[in-house]
Order: C-alpha cells, then structure tokens, then sequence
C-alpha cells in the first residue's frame, strides 16, 4: 500500500489509517479490537515498506479480501499471505 512512513509512525497511527482507508476505499469496517498485530517489515531499500496485519478473526479478513478488486482501482494492493502460522494476516504492497 502506498502509505508514506512518518517519522513519527506508530501502531496506533498504522491502526487509525488503515481503517480509515478500509471503510472510505471499501466500505468495510475493521475495529482496533480485530487487529493483534500491525508493523511494516523490511522491503528493498529506497522504497515503501510494506504493512503486514494480523487479525483475530477470519471473517474480518474475509470482508477485506472480498473487496480487494476494489481497492487495487483505487491503488492499494492486498496480498494474502494463507500458511498455518498466518491464516488471519494480510499484507498491503505498494502497487
């Protein structure tokens, strides 16, 4: 996803935005409460780092995933990430 990281980025910002963009994009709502884990990880140098989420329940990356046509047009890609470990993750890419 194409998020520029502030200086200043923390987990509740990375919470704020991606629910924001979630419910504004499309239209699905993701509560703090759904969410265990969110951080950026490593990515090539010079360029976005990606976000990876962890989710406490499969219907709500269900929902995500179910509009992610939607959200690629409008710039955001979603890739899911099924191992055993992450089941209940998503990854946001830059495009």
């Amino acid at each position: 996803m194409n998020l520029r990281e502030a200086s200043d980025e923390s987990e509740s910002s990375l919470i704020d935005t991606d629910s924001t963009i979630l419910k504004t994009t499309a239209d699905v709502e993701l509560k703090p409460e759904d969410i265990i884990a969110i951080h950026r990880i490593p990515f090539k140098k010079g360029t976005t780092r990606l976000i990876i989420i962890k989710l406490r329940h499969n219907n709500a990356k269900s929902a995500i995933m179910h509009k992610r046509t939607s959200l690629k047009t409008k710039g955001y890609k979603l890739e899911d990430v099924v191992t055993k470990r992450t089941q209940a993750g998503y990854f946001y890419t830059p495009i």
